[in-house]
């Protein structure tokens, strides 16, 4: 997890960050917002998303996850309808089998319009809810994105750069240390970088604080 870079690489984290503000100082000079001094990232990380609890599936119901208890890495995350089937899952994943195929989608399957209603260059939170890619699936940039509702489908398809995160929705540590490095963001560790005066959403529950 990127909170464990943080650590080992602290060193090249504020290496990396003094780079960024000093893009952000120009910006400033300029009369422009921090965030437009440096190159966003093109490229949208996704993870592949399991929608229904698998632990629920191994007692016989099908039961679609919510991500606010979501479990994942790098590549992959699952959604459980509580804590403490998230709980039970992590204490032995091998029991719950994959019963059903995922879904390969950004920011672990959360609406980005609820999570940043206003967009993520203003500093006002939002909301964690689940997509529903079954009813509500929509790709932008070849990045397929899911929302809760028909309103914040539309309103992202009404202005797609609003809610998109120049980080590429991946965690900002884990890019300001290396670039190549994809933690995908999580959708839970929302904070509001002022430098560069977006929302970032951090690969870990350590990540704000490090930052």
């Amino acid at each position: 997890m990127c909170v464990h870079i943080f650590v080992e690489e602290r060193k090249m984290v504020f290496s990396r960050r003094r780079i960024l503000q000093g893009a952000g100082a120009l910006a400033s000079s300029l009369a422009l917002p921090a965030w437009a001094a440096f190159e966003p990232w093109t490229e949208i990380s996704t993870t592949v998303v399991y929608l229904y609890d698998p632990v629920k599936a191994a007692e016989g119901v099908r039961a679609l996850g919510d991500v606010r208890y979501a479990k994942g890495d790098r590549k992959t995350t699952h959604l459980f309808v509580s804590a403490e089937t998230a709980a039970r899952y992590e204490k032995k994943p091998s029991l719950y089998p994959d019963l059903e195929a995922g879904v390969e989608l950004t920011m672990r399957g959360a609406d980005v319009v609820h999570l940043s209603p206003e967009g993520v260059r203003v500093d006002v939170e939002g909301k964690v809810v689940t997509g529903d890619p079954t009813r509500f699936l929509y790709e932008y940039d070849g990045t397929p994105f899911a929302f809760a509702e028909a309103a914040t489908l539309a309103a992202f398809k009404a202005d797609p750069e609003k809610y998109m995160s120049p980080f590429g929705n991946r965690c900002p540590g884990a890019v300001s240390i290396d670039d190549g490095y994809d933690t995908p963001s999580d959708p839970r560790r929302r904070f509001f970088i002022h430098e560069f005066s977006v929302v970032g959403y951090f690969g870990s529950p350590n990540g704000p604080e490090v930052w």
